[in-house]
């Protein structure tokens, strides 16, 4: 679970952008793992994506 905690941080946009194939992005609003401004930002640098914000946690 650690290992698992500590993968997510760093910059990953690279990862991110680096497909142009459509995506579906879950967010949970209540996310303490992703921000709600970082998950739009996601959404709007990646052209095909769709957002899906959840009353939810990570």
């Amino acid at each position: 679970m650690i290992d698992s905690d500590t993968r997510v941080l760093g910059d990953h946009w690279h990862q991110w952008l680096g497909s142009h194939c459509p995506a579906l992005l879950l967010h949970g609003t209540a996310s303490t793992v992703l921000p709600t401004a970082q998950a739009r930002e996601m959404a709007s640098r990646r052209p095909g994506t769709t957002l899906v914000e959840l009353n939810a946690d990570h």
